[in-house]
């Protein structure tokens, strides 16, 4: 069996890095940054806004199901707030949001 991929997408740059920081137990599973070969899509907050965007106006649109994708978000609701169509495109909400 092969490494499972999870691609990890923000709008903030993620360096090299700071992949080696993630803990590493699972030596089948690869972290990446770049690329259209993954088996998951982790969203870290938001998306990186597109050529000309201030902000993300983006949807995700990746190589693998939508059972398959995952939104992490950090910022309490007071602070940042996440459309539902937004939301709605994730498989995985991990987040301290109320419902």
């Amino acid at each position: 069996m092969g490494d499972l991929r999870i691609k990890l997408v923000s709008k903030n740059p993620i360096s090299a890095f700071q992949l080696f920081d993630l803990p590493q137990h699972n030596k089948n599973v690869r972290f990446v940054l770049e690329g259209d070969d993954y088996d998951w899509l982790v969203v870290w907050d938001d998306l990186p806004p597109s050529k000309g965007e201030r902000l993300s106006n983006s949807i995700v649109r990746g190589q693998c199901s939508q059972s398959r994708t995952a939104l992490m978000t950090y910022e309490p609701s007071s602070v940042k707030h996440y459309g539902k169509d937004y939301v709605k495109q994730f498989g995985l909400v991990l987040t301290s949001h109320e419902p």
